[in-house]
Formats: C-alpha cells, structure tokens, sequence
C-alpha cells in the first residue's frame, strides 16, 4: 500500500480530514500575504501621485517624509558613484 492510499485509508475510517488544517493556514497565510500585496500596491500608487485625494494631513506628512528620505538615500548613493568614478 502506498502511503498515500494509507492516508486515504485512516481518513476515510476515521472520518478525520488531514489535510483541512493544513489548508486553512495556508488559505489564512493567501489572505495576508494578498493583503499585504494590496498595502504595498496603494503605497506604490501613492509615491506616483495617485490615491492622495483619500489621504489626510498627517498622512500626506508621512508620505511626504517618506519621500524625502528616499531622495535623500538615491542622493547619497548617487553622490558615491559619481565621486568613486
């Protein structure tokens, strides 16, 4: 009997899913990760200029701040190519 059969099997006289567990974390792990994809998605769209209308001040502040580190780091790291060249 092959293993799989085995497991077929157990669960069929058990009456015992095996496998439902496993697939409700994975189903929870596809739901954050999606939601974690659409964060970083409306995030993109907001450093291009889209999606501020839903934005408030201290929102737009952060982004702001956000932005301003970023220009800064892209600076540096252009500051050091061009001096080691």
């Amino acid at each position: 009997m092959r293993t799989n059969g085995f497991f077929d099997l157990y669960q069929k006289t058990t009456g015992i899913d095996l496998w439902n567990s496993h697939y409700e974390r994975m189903e929870e792990n596809y739901r954050r990760l999606k939601e974690i994809n659409k964060k970083l998605r409306r995030e993109i769209r907001q450093r291009m200029g889209g999606d501020l209308n839903e934005l408030n001040i201290n929102e737009l502040q952060a982004l702001e701040a956000k932005m301003d580190s970023s220009l800064l780091a892209i600076r540096e790291r252009n500051h050091g190519v061009t001096r080691s060249n």
